[in-house]
């Protein structure tokens, strides 16, 4: 077996034990939540939550798209659309990586990028993920005053700066050995903060439903949104890079939720029982956005939508 139709099968055998890791996921969280007193959950707010979720699914293909534009590669939304959740599903296995390398795998099979492209690619979205989610912290947990705002907004702008200075003088050094250092020494600084400023929104949108599913399990419904909203963001963009740093945990699952739920608990001082009734939801309700994001891939598949042709790369 050569090595393309290997590849094409481990793709295949990823994406079917991932989407069933997935699919158990949902059932699961579902069952969990369907147990619970119905009168004492927000419905409305829960549904909120979801709308607010899959934006945060839209707002990641398009920063994918700026990444992709930032190394030479122009792919049109609708064919992003069509496989980016899909493609990433074999994250849910153990091991993290898998759901990056399954992505490559169905960049090249559709438009031809080389793998070291994309896996390029991927290694900047997780560097602007980790950046744009540090200037967000830093922001929601800053003291008030006119000065503590200026060093901030300063820090916000010498850290992406002087991030992508130094990864492009870096990819620069090895561009004529490596295909992956030629692509990341592409990406230029409007790009990179484009991405950063893109994924800042993105935080802040989780943070709006993290927001939502807290205030959908507790009985200080009057509480305004203004008053939470700095400590959800905060929690929800430390426990989720938290759960990214253990390797081995598929999607963090599990650790996320503990590490959100413990973050409430101090940020916004919601009780440990609400606490993890919200981050519980939250991980339901970002499958739903994903399934939702899933379906609309299927319908672009069922009406007969190509993916565009991408002129070979070298």
């Amino acid at each position: 077996m050569n090595k393309a139709r290997l590849r094409k099968w481990l793709y295949w055998i990823g994406l079917i034990l991932g989407g069933g890791l997935f699919l158990y996921q949902i059932i699961a969280g579902i069952l969990a939540l369907a147990r619970l007193d119905q009168q004492s959950i927000h419905a409305w707010m829960l549904l909120a939550a979801l709308g607010a979720m899959l934006v945060v699914v839209l707002v990641q293909m398009i920063n994918w798209q700026i990444i992709l534009r930032g190394l030479d590669v122009r792919i049109p939304f609708l064919d992003i659309s069509r496989g980016y959740v899909f493609s990433f599903l074999p994250r849910y296995i153990p091991g993290s990586v898998w759901g990056y390398l399954s992505r490559g795998e169905w960049l090249f099979q559709q438009h031809r990028i080389p793998h070291a492209v994309t896996n390029s690619a991927s290694v900047l979205e997780i560097l602007i993920t980790f950046i744009s989610g540090i200037l967000v912290i830093g922001f929601t947990r800053m003291e008030a005053g006119g000065w503590a705002i200026a060093r901030q907004a300063a820090f916000s702008l010498v850290l992406p700066v002087a991030a992508w200075k130094a990864m492009v003088m870096a990819a620069g050094l090895f561009s004529k050995k490596s295909t992956a250092a030629q692509a990341i020494s592409r990406m230029g600084l409007l790009q990179w903060l484009a991405g950063i400023l893109v994924y800042m929104g993105q935080w802040y949108l989780l943070g709006v439903a993290t927001l939502l599913a807290a205030r959908a399990f507790s009985t200080a419904g009057q509480v305004p949104l203004t008053d939470w909203l700095p400590g959800t963001t905060f929690a929800f963009s430390l426990a989720w890079m938290t759960g990214f740093l253990i390797l081995f945990v598929p999607g963090g699952l599990g650790v996320r939720e503990l590490t959100l739920t413990g973050l409430l608990t101090l940020a916004i001082l919601l009780p440990w029982e609400q606490s993890m009734l919200a981050a519980t939801s939250l991980r339901v309700l970002y499958s739903l956005a994903e399934s939702a994001w899933l379906l609309w891939a299927g319908g672009m598949r069922f009406l007969g939508k190509k993916p565009q042709k991408i002129p070979p790369m070298g």
